[in-house]
């Protein structure tokens, strides 16, 4: 993959992410918000840049954490 290709996806990751904070409904925020960290992981991958990759990993992990307590007999 060429560092143009790589730097695209930090751009969509960051894109996404901003995105997110537009979004007025928490589950939809959550989800939108994990994707865009989602990017951000495969762009820390791509770049070897670990404290990128195990920060936006963390947060997805809190993402889904919330995600399943807003569920329904949680």
């Amino acid at each position: 993959m060429s560092s143009k290709q790589i730097e695209l996806i930090g751009y969509a990751a960051t894109a996404v992410l901003i995105f997110s904070f537009a979004v007025n409904d928490f589950l939809t925020f959550r989800i939108v918000n994990s994707v865009g960290c989602l990017l951000f992981v495969a762009y820390g991958i791509l770049k070897k840049a670990t404290p990128v990759t195990v920060t936006n990993l963390a947060i997805v992990a809190l993402n889904l954490y919330y995600i399943i307590q807003m569920q329904p007999g949680h």
